[in-house]
C-alpha cells in the first residue's frame, strides 16, 4: 500500500476490509466466537492497511462509535442531513 493514502481513503478501506471479514461483527457468524479466527482477520487487515493490529482495532472501534452516534442523531433529527455522513453509510452493515 502506498504510503501516500490519506487518510479518509485508509478508513474507507479499513471499512470494506472489516465488511468482508464478517466473524469480527456478525453474531451470527459461525466464528464470530472463534478468538483465533477473529485475531487472524485482524492480522490480515492490519498487514494490508500497514497499521498495528491494536491500531486497527481502535480505529474500527471509533469508526463504528461514530457512525452509530451520527445515525442515532439522525433519525432522532438531532443533526441535519448535511452532518451525517454519507460516506459512511457503507457501515451500515
Amino acid at each position: 500500500m502506498s504510503q501516500f493514502i490519506n487518510k479518509r481513503e485508509k478508513d474507507e478501506l479499513l471499512i470494506e476490509l472489516v465488511k468482508s471479514n464478517r466473524s469480527i461483527y456478525d453474531a451470527s457468524d459461525k466464528n464470530y466466537k472463534n478468538n483465533i479466527e477473529k485475531d487472524k482477520c485482524w492480522e490480515k487487515i492490519s498487514e494490508m492497511i500497514e497499521m498495528s493490529v491494536s491500531e486497527c482495532k481502535k480505529r474500527w472501534k471509533s469508526l463504528r462509535d461514530q457512525y452509530n452516534k451520527k445515525k442515532k442523531d439522525y433519525r432522532g433529527t438531532r443533526c441535519s442531513h448535511k452532518a451525517f455522513n454519507v460516506s459512511l453509510m457503507i457501515m451500515d452493515m
